[in-house]
């Protein structure tokens, strides 16, 4: 017999909140439904909303679980060119095999735990490049060049029929002309720390 509380809310023993992210993940970030998530879980709707508040909290969810196991601390190469490009590969398979993934990357809404997600990206492009990464303007500068190789990257370069090795000759030629050209100032205005705040302050809970 299942506990009182479990009697109450009505949570069979058998659904958990990981299952149903996975069942998110097989259906894909754009196209599933809660009703879908049930069916295929084999529970009503409403067990769903005993874990989750809303659709969007679901999405959000399941995408910073995604985001989570991409390997940031690993060291992809000996410099920040070849740590981004093997970030972003990482990256860009992790949203082959999950649709929807892309965009939750590149557009948001965000949890806190995404945004830690991409603290953790910015501090090791600052720090292959030999800078402060507790200076708010070396973060600005290395949140530029993270940014512009992701969307890059997710944006056109993440069609299935790019072969990796084009991906690597491109972002290869592209980051160090953008690292020359901003010589190691950010643009005026970009601000990495102005971003993450509002950023969270506009982030929905996903309780």
């Amino acid at each position: 017999m299942a506990p009182p509380d479990e009697r109450r809310r009505g949570r069979p023993r058998s659904v958990t909140a990981d299952a149903i992210l996975d069942a998110v993940e097989s259906a894909g970030l754009d196209g599933f439904t809660v009703s879908g998530i049930a069916s295929a879980l084999g529970v009503r709707d409403g067990t769903i909303y005993n874990y989750f508040s809303s659709r969007q909290a679901i999405a959000m969810s399941a995408g910073t679980r995604a985001l989570a196991r991409l390997d940031l601390r690993s060291e992809h190469g000996d410099d920040w060119v070849d740590y981004l490009i093997g970030v972003n590969l990482e990256l860009r398979r992790a949203t082959a095999q999950m649709s929807g993934l892309s965009g939750y990357y590149l557009h948001g809404p965000y949890l806190p735990e995404t945004l830690q997600v991409f603290d953790l990206q910015i501090d090791q492009v600052a720090g292959h490049l030999g800078l402060d990464v507790t200076d708010p303007a070396a973060r600005d500068y290395a949140f530029i060049l993270a940014s512009f190789a992701s969307t890059t990257t997710l944006n056109l370069l993440g069609a299935p029929t790019v072969p990796d090795d084009q991906v690597r000759a491109i972002l290869r030629s592209i980051l160090p002309a953008l690292h020359s050209t901003l010589a190691g100032t950010p643009p005026t205005g970009v601000s990495w720390s102005a971003l993450r705040s509002s950023l969270l302050k506009d982030s929905p809970t996903a309780d």
